[in-house]
C-alpha cells in the first residue's frame, strides 16, 4: 500500500523512483490495469477552477498520482504533510526506459508533434538498444467514436504494450485517458505532458541547480513566454491560493 498526501484537493501518493516502479511491474505481471497520473501546480489550479471533474476522477478512478514538480514538494511542506520524491520525466524517464528494457515491458508514446515522438523514439533506443518502444503522433481527432481515434485505439490494441503514455498536455491527455480507458488493452497508464519535447531535446532541461532552488518553472518561462506566462504568472499565484484554502482538507 502506497501513502498518499492531499494538495488543494488532489491526492499525491508517496512514491519514490524505486516504489514507483515496483509498483508498475508489479500491475504488468499480475496483466492488471491502472493508471499512474501526474500533478504539478498547474493541475491542481485547473482542477480548482474550470475543470472541477479532475477532482473526483482524481480522487475516484485514478489509482495512483505522481508528485510531478517541486511545487507539490512545496505544497506539501506548506501543509506539514510527508513531502513526496518529485519525479519527472525529463529526468525520470530515461531511467524508466531502461528499467522497462532491462524488463522486457513495452511502451507506447502517444502524442507530440509529427516528428517529436519519433525523435524521442530513436533517443531512447540509442541509449536502450533492447527496448521495445512505439508512437503515434498527437495531431488527430481525439473525440470518442471519431474514426481517427478508432484507428489509434485499434493500432494500439494491435502492439498491446505493456504502457502507455498519453503527452497531450493538460486536461486533455487526462480526459483522453479517462474516455478511453476501457477501450485499450495496456496494463499502465501514464500521463506525459510535454515530455516527448524534452525527451526528443527540442526543449532544454533546467540545469540541476535551478531545480534544486526550485525555480524550474521561472527557467521554462524564460525559453516561452509567449505561451507560459498566463500558467506560471498567474496559474502559481492560484495554486498557492488553493493550497491554503484547503490545507486542512487532507487524507
Amino acid at each position: 500500500m502506497i501513502a498518499h498526501i492531499k494538495i488543494g484537493r488532489i491526492p499525491v501518493h508517496v512514491f519514490t523512483e524505486e516504489t514507483l516502479h515496483i509498483e508498475i511491474d508489479q500491475v504488468i505481471k499480475d496483466s492488471s490495469k491502472k493508471t499512474f497520473l501526474n500533478t504539478n501546480a498547474h493541475l491542481v489550479q485547473l482542477a480548482n477552477s474550470t475543470e472541477q471533474w479532475l477532482i473526483n476522477y482524481f480522487s475516484e478512478q485514478v489509482d495512483y498520482v505522481v508528485c510531478d514538480g517541486a511545487s507539490i514538494q512545496l505544497g506539501a511542506k506548506y501543509t506539514n504533510q510527508v513531502v513526496p520524491e518529485k519525479i519527472t520525466y525529463n529526468i525520470w524517464f530515461w531511467n524508466f526506459a531502461k528499467f522497462c528494457s532491462e524488463n522486457n515491458h513495452s511502451i507506447f508514446l502517444l502524442g507530440g508533434q509529427d516528428g517529436v515522438a519519433q525523435k524521442a523514439v530513436q533517443r531512447l533506443i540509442d541509449k536502450n538498444p533492447e527496448l521495445k518502444i512505439y508512437y503515434h503522433h498527437g495531431y488527430f481527432n481525439k473525440k470518442s467514436g471519431s474514426k481517427e481515434n478508432d484507428e489509434v485505439i485499434k493500432m494500439i490494441n494491435k502492439i498491446k504494450p505493456n504502457i502507455l503514455v498519453v503527452c497531450f498536455g493538460m486536461p486533455i491527455q487526462e480526459k483522453y485517458i479517462k474516455d478511453n480507458y476501457d477501450l485499450l488493452n495496456v496494463n499502465v497508464f501514464l500521463s506525459g505532458g510535454g515530455a516527448l519535447d524534452f525527451i526528443s531535446g527540442n526543449v532544454k532541461t533546467a540545469p540541476s541547480f535551478i531545480s534544486k532552488i526550485y525555480m524550474e518553472w521561472f527557467y521554462r518561462l524564460c525559453l516561452d513566454p509567449k505561451r507560459l506566462w498566463k500558467r506560471y504568472l498567474i496559474g502559481n499565484f492560484m495554486y498557492i491560493y488553493y493550497v491554503l484554502k484547503y490545507r486542512k482538507n487532507k487524507i
